[in-house]
């Protein structure tokens, strides 16, 4: 039979061993009785008179204990053994979550209906769960959204832990020896005699896979080696593992990179790819050693995100009138600028992408190749041979290019021969690493490059950063307050409806759920021209760019979210609240 309660809202332990169905509300009373005729406590009463083990009202006092103290459900530590019991198809559907044994009882978490403490139970459920288990189940109320965002990474931590143990008992050996390689991370673990380092590493690229991260960082501490992953731009830690398996996975993957796993000094960089689920994914990977041990870092290439239009990305209407002139230039320079991570190479892309690729030739100079594009030739930059982006550049002037993409301007001799390719007839896109786009004029013009030859090839710049969307699921709107308002620059005095999200299990309880770009486009007219040869400041350039219409990246992160595709809070925490007024 099964029973359930909701979370203690006593601390008195007569009352929320009665809830548990430990002892029943008789037994209580009794209880109470002889406590005050032996003047002995209430637990020491409880066990004397049978109606409860030690250990069982020990379990109880720690649940509870335990229950008041974790700030997510996510966190409670599920003893050993139970996680299993219940199968994690089944705890997703019914939203329940095995937690601990009270002796032969089996507690377990169950999403309420409602918010307020109640016995809104299905005892059917409860049965249902006991019949599976074996045990008497008893049941804890929490919200379902509380429920649902505990059991992936219980899950997740319990299967782990089973390939941690096996793993730390070869963890010695591991960095010496070449295990068996897969080409899918798809294949059930334990098959054809994989060591468990290796389904250890592959659970961990799977879990990169399946969430969606950009990135996977292994960073190594004194006492444990933590991973994590980026998401929409934000690192979460998904797995803490023990110190004595650092060398052992740091070693498995070295080994899929083809790198020294003897070398431990230097850094090294590879790649490697793994089917997963039908699908190609590409690994680029750097290794460097830090005070603890070795850093990883994997970035991880999807093709399929490479082929979004420029609509996709987040311009709007005028933007993308703007951009198809010049992506359709005879001729020119159009940058692409901001911080690493921030879009610019789906930019690129997508730009390519809007071009007629089987009239033109196009050209790119990539360091790496990120992405294989048909209808494109593609060539990868190698500076430990001298097939530097200058090197390169210089090559396929001679190979009857259209247009061209450099991946980077990284100096004066790559800026000068990009600008005099534009000067000859060629398109060229490139990025820089800039924080907006009048500091990129500034920037090309500190780079030693002439600032008449800068004026007489800029077509655009467009700066770029990436900002987390409301999540679709848990989406809400409310109306937005006075400070909102003023941020936002809405009249104080009417009504104005904004969006963010509650948190909910598919966005990780962040309230945001994929990303799109926030864009400051600057058009080189006539007017920016005289400026930049006359050498005028970023903030003059930006002064005379405003009034000919350009918004500044503040300003398109606040449109954005005055028509609630992304939330001021994201916008204030990627933008700040004083970029457009220091002039970023």
């Amino acid at each position: 039979m099964g029973q359930a309660t909701e979370t203690p809202p006593t601390d008195k332990i007569g009352e929320w061993l009665v809830n548990l169905g430990m002892i029943t509300r008789r037994q209580l009373a009794v209880s109470l009785e002889l406590r005050e005729t032996n003047q002995a406590s209430l637990e020491q009463t409880l066990v004397e008179q049978r109606f409860i083990t030690t250990e069982e009202l020990q379990g109880a006092i720690k649940l509870q204990q335990v229950l008041g103290s974790i700030p997510s459900l996510a966190e409670f530590p599920v003893e050993d053994g139970v996680v299993p019991l219940i199968p994690e198809p089944v705890a997703k559907q019914k939203v329940i979550l095995p937690l601990m044994k009270l002796g032969e009882r089996l507690v377990i978490a169950y999403g309420r209906s409602t918010d307020a403490y109640q016995k809104d139970y299905d005892v059917k459920l409860l049965d249902q769960v006991s019949h599976l288990t074996g045990l008497m189940v008893v049941g804890v109320g929490f919200k379902k959204d509380d429920v649902l965002s505990a059991i992936e990474p219980i899950f997740g931590r319990n299967a782990a832990k089973g390939l941690v143990d096996a793993a730390m008992k070869i963890s010695g050996t591991m960095g010496e020896t070449r295990v068996k390689e897969t080409s899918s991370i798809d294949q059930k673990s334990g098959e054809d005699g994989e060591a468990p380092i290796v389904e250890l590493v592959n659970q961990i690229l799977s879990k990169a896979i399946e969430s969606g991260s950009s990135d996977l960082h292994l960073e190594p501490y004194e006492t444990k080696l933590e991973c994590r992953l980026r998401m929409d731009g934000v690192l979460t830690t998904i797995m803490t593992l023990p110190k004595q398996v650092e060398a052992a996975v740091v070693s498995r993957i070295k080994i899929l990179c083809d790198m020294n796993i003897a070398e431990r000094r230097r850094p090294q960089d590879g790649r490697f790819s793994v089917k997963h689920q039908g699908s190609k994914i590409d690994f680029r990977v750097a290794v460097i050693a830090c005070h603890w041990g070795e850093k990883v870092v994997m970035r991880l290439l999807r093709p399929k995100t490479i082929s979004l239009g420029l609509e996709a990305l987040g311009f709007g209407p005028e933007d993308l009138e703007m951009l198809s002139r010049y992506v359709n230039a005879p001729n020119g320079i159009m940058l692409v600028t901001g911080p690493t991570g921030s879009g610019k190479t789906s930019t690129l892309y997508a730009s390519l992408a809007a071009m007629d690729k089987y009239s033109d030739s196009i050209v790119t100079i990539e360091d790496p190749v990120e992405f294989p594009v048909e209808g494109i030739t593609q060539i990868q930059a190698n500076a430990k041979i001298g097939l530097t982006f200058a090197a390169a550049l210089r090559t396929i002037m001679r190979l009857d290019p259209d247009t061209i993409m450099l991946g980077e301007i990284r100096d004066k001799e790559t800026g000068e021969i990009a600008i005099e390719a534009a000067l000859t007839g060629h398109l060229v896109l490139s990025t820089l690493h800039t924080n907006s786009t009048v500091e990129t004029v500034s920037r090309l013009i500190d780079m030693g490059v002439p600032p008449y030859m800068v004026s007489a090839t800029l077509l655009c710049v467009v700066a770029q950063r990436l900002v987390r969307k409301v999540c679709k699921n848990c989406y809400e709107e409310y109306e937005a307050d006075a400070e909102e308002k003023e941020f936002l620059g809405l009249p104080l005095d009417q009504p104005h409806t904004l969006a963010r999200g509650k948190g909910c299990e598919i966005c990780n309880n962040s309230g945001h759920k994929g990303q799109l770009g926030v864009f400051e486009i600057l058009e080189v007219t006539r007017g920016i021209k005289e400026l930049i040869n006359q050498e005028a400041s970023s903030l003059a350039l930006l002064d005379a760019a405003r009034k000919n219409g350009m918004l500044t990246l503040l300003d398109d992160g606040k449109r954005k979210a005055r028509n609630r595709t992304t939330s001021v809070a994201e916008i204030i925490r990627c933008l700040g609240k004083g970029l457009k007024e220091e002039g970023h």
